[in-house]
């Protein structure tokens, strides 16, 4: 049996509905350094929230030319990946991004490929103290080690101050 959910949130006020970034549509929003989070897809919930880590980094992006982001993705003591990726625009603001995260020859993350699909969050018109944020998705392309390629997380991204 297949069922769908749709919600709806049809405030006639409009002071629940996200604002339009202006920042998206700058390719510079990606760029800068942040603090990267990302959590296994298990549906099962009484898993400790604890059990469900994958990753947690700092990002560091930069942006060029119209489309282009390039960076690390620094896990301290697990490794760095090298990033780079490509920026998709609708009607001239920032649509979504992928990146391509490549281990480091010579280390211990050496031939390990993760890939990245994101989103800007959009900010809150009633929020108060709101940071910037980027949320997606992350897969394990290739394997390594005892690691499977397939397996995918959630990914959430907070700009560090």
């Amino acid at each position: 049996m297949t069922s769908t959910v749709i919600f709806s949130c049809n405030d006639k006020t409009n002071k629940t509905q996200p604002t339009n970034q202006s920042s998206s549509s700058d390719k510079t929003f990606i760029g800068g350094e942040w603090t990267y989070r990302s959590m296994l897809n298990n549906p099962i919930d009484t898993i400790p929230f604890n059990n469900l880590e994958f990753a947690t980094a700092i990002m560091q992006l930069s942006t060029y030319d119209n489309d282009s982001i390039s960076g690390i993705l620094d896990m301290g003591s697990s490794g760095k990946l090298i990033m780079k990726g490509k920026i998709y625009y609708y009607n001239t603001n920032i649509s979504n991004f992928e990146l391509q995260g490549d281990g480091v020859k010579e280390t211990n993350t050496q031939g390990w490929i993760y890939n990245y699909y994101g989103f800007i969050v959009p900010k809150w018109k009633q929020g108060v103290n709101q940071v910037d944020a980027l949320v997606g998705s992350v897969v394990r392309s290739v394997d390594h080690g005892q690691a499977k390629a397939g397996k995918v997380a959630s990914f959430y991204m907070v700009r560090r101050k």
